[in-house]
């Protein structure tokens, strides 16, 4: 077992994690954007990009769906390997009405 694995053991159960990428993986920068490649991609995705439906809510589903894309292509063009991975239920729940 990974040593973050046992941490998160004991989350209640709305807890939800939405890492960077899988535990075998390491997490790249995006010097273009000055930022890490998951945190770019994040922010756009919560500023509105996820919103995968226009109905100007974004859930955890769409967030997860546009992260994981997103950060996998752009990953691909730098020849590296980077997959964000989601911990938890509630793919549903809402993160951000605009």
């Amino acid at each position: 077992m990974l040593p973050w694995a046992v941490a998160i053991s004991w989350t209640p159960r709305s807890a939800m994690v939405l890492a960077a990428s899988a535990g075998n993986q390491v997490s790249s920068g995006y010097p273009v954007k000055a930022h890490g490649l998951f945190t770019y991609f994040l922010m756009l995705g919560l500023q509105g990009e996820a919103d995968a439906d226009n109905d100007r809510t974004i859930t955890m589903q769409e967030l997860y769906i546009y992260v994981r894309q997103r950060v996998g292509t752009e990953a691909g063009l730098m020849d590296r390997e980077q997959t964000p991975e989601l911990l938890g239920n509630g793919l549903g729940r809402v993160l951000v009405r605009y």
